[in-house]
């Protein structure tokens, strides 16, 4: 912000107040900062793909089994 007015009156321009503006401008709202997405680290990284890997894994083996048990299904 380049210019700021806080509850009191004063004004504050580029972070210095100016005595002469004071009670002439209506107080500034400010808004509350957004809130930030948490970056993920390396080895959550590497957690969630070796998921991945494990979860297409189970799949296939089930998929090999079935086939060994005659279960295919006609698609």
């Amino acid at each position: 912000m380049s210019e700021f007015v806080d509850k009191d009156g004063n004004v504050f321009h580029k972070g210095k107040e100016i005595k002469k503006l004071k009670g002439t401008l209506k107080p500034t709202k400010v808004k509350p900062p957004k809130k930030r997405i948490k970056r993920r680290t390396q080895d959550q990284i590497l957690v969630d793909i070796h998921k991945k890997k494990k979860a297409a894994l189970k799949k296939a083996v089930k998929k090999q089994k079935q086939f060994l048990n005659h279960n295919i299904k006609k698609g």
